[in-house]
C-alpha cells in the first residue's frame, strides 16, 4: 500500500474547504429551523409551543455553528487583521448582517416568542413585534447567504451599497408582512387565550 505524501497537502486549503462545508451545514440547519418555527406558529389551530421551542433551539445551534465557521474563515482569509477586514466591504457587510441577525435572534427568543405564548388583553402589539422581528430574521438569513455567494467583481458595491441593499430588502419585506402576516398572527395569538398545546 502506497504511503500518503503529507508534504504535498494544502492544509490551509483543506481547512478552508471543511469550514465552508460546515458553514453550509449551519445555513441548512438555520433554514430548516426557521421553516419549522413558521410551521409551529401557523400550521395548526394553535401555536405549537413545543415545536416552536425546538425550532428556536435549532436556530441557535445553527447560528453558533455559523459564527464558529465564519470566524474560522475570516481568520484564514485575513489573519484577523482589522485593516484587511475594513478594506473588504463584502466581509464587513457580512459581519454587520450576522451581528444584526444575532441581536434579532435574541429579541425573538427572549422577548417575542414568550409573548406569543401568553394571554394578552391586546394582541396587536405582540403580533406586530413578532411579525417585524420574524421578517427581519428571514430577510437577514437570506441576505447573509446572498453575501456568502456574491462575487465583488459581479456586484462591485462598497459597504454602504451592501447595507443599503439590505435595508431595502428589509423594508420591502416589512411592508409585505404588514399586509399579509400581521393580522393573521394576531388572530393566531387570540386562539392561544384558550389552554395551549403542551
Amino acid at each position: 500500500m502506497a504511503g500518503v505524501d503529507l508534504a504535498g497537502l494544502d492544509l490551509a486549503g483543506i481547512a478552508r474547504m471543511l469550514l465552508v462545508f460546515w458553514h453550509l451545514i449551519g445555513l441548512g440547519l438555520a433554514a430548516v429551523s426557521v421553516a419549522f418555527g413558521d410551521y409551529a406558529i401557523f400550521s395548526g389551530k394553535r401555536i405549537d409551543k413545543a415545536l416552536l421551542r425546538r425550532s428556536a433551539g435549532g436556530a441557535t445551534l445553527a447560528l453558533l455553528l455559523l459564527w464558529a465557521t465564519g470566524l474560522g474563515l475570516v481568520g484564514l482569509d485575513t489573519g484577523f487583521d482589522l485593516g484587511a477586514i475594513v478594506r473588504n466591504p463584502k466581509l464587513l457587510a457580512k459581519l454587520s448582517v450576522v451581528i444584526a441577525l444575532t441581536l434579532n435572534g435574541l429579541g425573538l427568543h427572549w422577548y417575542a416568542f414568550p409573548r406569543l405564548l401568553r394571554r394578552h388583553e391586546d394582541n396587536r402589539w405582540v403580533a406586530l413585534l413578532a411579525t417585524m422581528l420574524g421578517v427581519l430574521s428571514a430577510v437577514t438569513w437570506l441576505y447573509a447567504g446572498f453575501l456568502g455567494v456574491v462575487k465583488p467583481a459581479v456586484l462591485p458595491l462598497q459597504y454602504s451599497g451592501f447595507m443599503a441593499l439590505y435595508a431595502l430588502a428589509v423594508g420591502v419585506a416589512w411592508l409585505i408582512a404588514l399586509v399579509s402576516v400581521w393580522r393573521k398572527l394576531q388572530r393566531r395569538i387570540d386562539l392561544n387565550r384558550l389552554p395551549l398545546n403542551p
